[in-house]
């Protein structure tokens, strides 16, 4: 038996980061994947914002290797 409630959470995730905010498609323990290049980032702070529905959770995060200007995946800590 499937039980389908018709409900589907709105999920926005995103990366702040030197006055840019970047979509991403993923967030793992330790790395994030974004949507799109975003060029050259020196290693900084960050804060990660996941946003479901109307609640959302930030978290300061660090970005050891920065965002090399080639790269979608991005470690941090």
């Amino acid at each position: 038996m499937t039980f389908r409630n018709g409900y589907s959470a709105k999920v926005a995730l995103t990366l702040k980061v030197s006055g840019q905010e970047l979509a991403l498609s993923h967030v793992g323990p330790n790395e994030v994947s974004l949507r799109e290049l975003a060029g050259s980032i020196e290693p900084s702070d960050a804060q990660l914002v996941i946003q479901i529905d109307d609640s959302s959770d930030v978290m300061d995060v660090y970005l050891p290797n920065g965002i090399p200007s080639d790269a979608y995946e991005v470690a941090y800590f």
